[in-house]
Protein backbone atom coordinates (compact mmCIF):
# COMPACT_ATOMS: atom_id res chain seq x y z
CA UNK A 1 0.00 0.00 0.00
CA UNK A 2 1.31 3.55 -1.02
CA UNK A 3 1.99 6.13 1.64
CA UNK A 4 -0.91 8.02 0.35
CA UNK A 5 -3.61 5.20 0.65
CA UNK A 6 -2.44 4.94 4.55
CA UNK A 7 -2.40 8.71 5.14
CA UNK A 8 -6.34 9.09 3.35
CA UNK A 9 -7.33 5.39 5.61
CA UNK A 10 -5.69 7.10 8.74
CA UNK A 11 -7.09 10.86 8.00
CA UNK A 12 -10.73 8.48 7.39
CA UNK A 13 -10.12 7.03 10.57
CA UNK A 14 -9.79 10.20 12.61
CA UNK A 15 -12.46 11.83 10.95
CA UNK A 16 -14.52 8.79 11.89
CA UNK A 17 -12.65 8.79 15.67
CA UNK A 18 -13.85 12.69 15.46
CA UNK A 19 -17.46 11.98 14.85
CA UNK A 20 -17.91 8.86 17.40
CA UNK A 21 -16.12 11.74 19.88
CA UNK A 22 -18.60 14.57 18.91
CA UNK A 23 -21.94 12.17 19.13
CA UNK A 24 -20.92 10.75 22.50
CA UNK A 25 -20.31 14.64 23.74
CA UNK A 26 -23.91 15.67 22.66
CA UNK A 27 -25.62 12.31 24.30
CA UNK A 28 -23.36 13.37 27.54
CA UNK A 29 -24.29 17.57 27.14
CA UNK A 30 -28.14 16.06 26.92
CA UNK A 31 -27.55 14.03 30.26
CA UNK A 32 -25.86 16.49 31.99
CA UNK A 33 -28.93 18.87 31.30
CA UNK A 34 -31.84 16.35 32.12
CA UNK A 35 -29.58 15.53 35.68
CA UNK A 36 -28.74 19.40 36.22
CA UNK A 37 -32.73 20.07 35.73
CA UNK A 38 -33.81 16.96 38.12
CA UNK A 39 -31.44 18.72 40.56
CA UNK A 40 -32.64 22.00 40.75
CA UNK A 41 -36.32 20.93 40.84
CA UNK A 42 -37.80 21.30 44.48
CA UNK A 43 -40.26 18.34 43.73
CA UNK A 44 -37.20 15.62 43.59
CA UNK A 45 -36.48 16.94 46.77
CA UNK A 46 -39.87 16.51 48.48
CA UNK A 47 -40.15 12.99 47.05
CA UNK A 48 -36.65 11.77 47.75
CA UNK A 49 -36.38 13.76 51.35
CA UNK A 50 -39.93 14.38 52.52
CA UNK A 51 -38.89 14.38 56.40
CA UNK A 52 -36.13 17.63 55.80
CA UNK A 53 -38.26 19.04 53.69
CA UNK A 54 -41.46 18.98 55.74
CA UNK A 55 -38.44 20.35 58.51
CA UNK A 56 -36.84 22.70 56.45
CA UNK A 57 -40.33 24.69 54.97
CA UNK A 58 -41.38 24.80 59.01
CA UNK A 59 -38.42 26.14 60.24
CA UNK A 60 -39.03 28.45 56.74
CA UNK A 61 -41.75 30.20 57.87
CA UNK A 62 -41.42 29.96 61.40
CA UNK A 63 -38.83 32.50 60.55
CA UNK A 64 -40.88 34.36 58.10
CA UNK A 65 -44.09 34.32 60.29
CA UNK A 66 -41.83 35.71 63.16
CA UNK A 67 -39.98 38.04 61.66
CA UNK A 68 -44.20 39.62 60.46
CA UNK A 69 -44.76 39.44 64.00
CA UNK A 70 -42.00 41.20 65.14
CA UNK A 71 -42.38 44.37 61.76
CA UNK A 72 -45.92 44.19 63.92
CA UNK A 73 -45.56 44.28 67.25
CA UNK A 74 -42.22 47.38 67.10
CA UNK A 75 -42.51 49.39 69.41
CA UNK A 76 -44.04 52.99 67.56
CA UNK A 77 -42.36 56.08 68.95
CA UNK A 78 -45.19 57.88 70.85
CA UNK A 79 -46.65 61.46 68.84
CA UNK A 80 -49.82 63.12 69.01
CA UNK A 81 -50.81 61.55 65.84
CA UNK A 82 -50.22 57.93 67.42
CA UNK A 83 -52.80 58.99 69.97
CA UNK A 84 -55.48 59.63 66.95
CA UNK A 85 -54.77 56.36 64.78
CA UNK A 86 -54.45 54.18 67.70
CA UNK A 87 -57.51 52.17 67.01
CA UNK A 88 -56.00 51.72 63.06
CA UNK A 89 -52.95 50.36 64.40
CA UNK A 90 -55.00 47.92 66.65
CA UNK A 91 -57.06 46.82 63.35
CA UNK A 92 -53.95 46.31 61.21
CA UNK A 93 -52.15 44.38 64.13
CA UNK A 94 -55.47 42.44 64.09
CA UNK A 95 -55.85 42.21 60.73
CA UNK A 96 -51.68 40.84 60.45
CA UNK A 97 -52.15 38.60 63.37
CA UNK A 98 -55.36 37.14 61.53
CA UNK A 99 -53.33 36.24 58.37
CA UNK A 100 -50.44 34.72 60.17
CA UNK A 101 -52.96 32.64 61.55
CA UNK A 102 -54.51 31.30 58.31
CA UNK A 103 -51.45 31.13 56.65
CA UNK A 104 -50.77 28.85 59.75
CA UNK A 105 -53.70 26.72 59.29
CA UNK A 106 -53.50 26.23 55.59
CA UNK A 107 -49.83 25.18 55.99
CA UNK A 108 -50.70 22.78 58.61
CA UNK A 109 -53.25 21.67 56.50
CA UNK A 110 -50.90 21.00 53.26
CA UNK A 111 -48.77 19.00 55.79
CA UNK A 112 -51.55 17.02 56.89
CA UNK A 113 -52.40 15.90 53.29
CA UNK A 114 -49.15 15.57 52.17
CA UNK A 115 -47.94 13.20 55.44
CA UNK A 116 -51.00 11.29 54.68
CA UNK A 117 -51.10 10.90 50.86
CA UNK A 118 -47.30 9.34 51.00
CA UNK A 119 -48.24 7.27 53.80
CA UNK A 120 -51.37 5.69 51.72
CA UNK A 121 -48.65 5.35 49.11
CA UNK A 122 -46.38 3.35 51.24
CA UNK A 123 -49.09 1.35 52.66
CA UNK A 124 -50.78 0.65 49.04
CA UNK A 125 -47.56 -0.24 47.63
CA UNK A 126 -46.75 -2.60 50.40
CA UNK A 127 -49.75 -4.13 50.06
CA UNK A 128 -49.55 -4.89 46.61
CA UNK A 129 -46.32 -6.49 46.79
CA UNK A 130 -47.75 -8.80 49.82
CA UNK A 131 -50.60 -9.18 47.16
CA UNK A 132 -48.00 -10.19 44.40
CA UNK A 133 -45.64 -12.17 47.11
CA UNK A 134 -48.96 -14.28 47.57
CA UNK A 135 -50.40 -14.94 44.36
CA UNK A 136 -46.28 -16.18 42.98
CA UNK A 137 -46.44 -18.14 46.11
CA UNK A 138 -49.95 -19.86 44.97
CA UNK A 139 -48.62 -20.31 41.54
CA UNK A 140 -45.04 -22.20 42.15
CA UNK A 141 -47.29 -24.13 44.61
CA UNK A 142 -49.96 -25.35 41.92
CA UNK A 143 -47.08 -26.22 39.69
Amino acid sequence: MSDAAQDTQQADLLIERMRSVRSAGYSHVHELQREAKRLVDWKEYVLTKPLASVAASSLLGFVIIRSTMRAVTAPKPQSSDANRNSASVSRDSTFAGSAVNFATSLATSAIKSYVASFLQGIISERSTDDRLQKFNSNVKDSD
